[in-house]
């Protein structure tokens, strides 16, 4: 993906969202219109600032996606992959 100029992958995104303590599960998706980026998270105890904080340490800032909704669960199929 490309934001604001810098070029990432959202695997390599979302492999630093994992890195970050009490993280369960996450995923980063391409967000509406804007051209931002999404995450939901799985880490109990944790909430949405915290954790672009601790991002924010890892990689580029432009590239943090924005919002980080922290959740209980992602609906992931029983092959590990998640439904559109």
């Amino acid at each position: 993906v490309k934001v604001a100029g810098k070029r990432g992958s959202l695997g390599e995104i979302t492999a630093h969202l994992l890195a970050l303590p009490g993280v369960v599960d996450a995923v980063v998706l391409p967000g509406p219109a804007d051209g931002r980026l999404a995450a939901l998270v799985v880490a109990p105890g944790r909430a949405g600032p915290e954790l672009a904080a601790g991002l924010r340490a890892r990689i580029d800032p432009a590239l943090v996606p924005r919002p980080i909704l922290v959740v209980d669960a992602l609906p992931r199929a029983a092959s590990g992959k998640l439904p559109r």
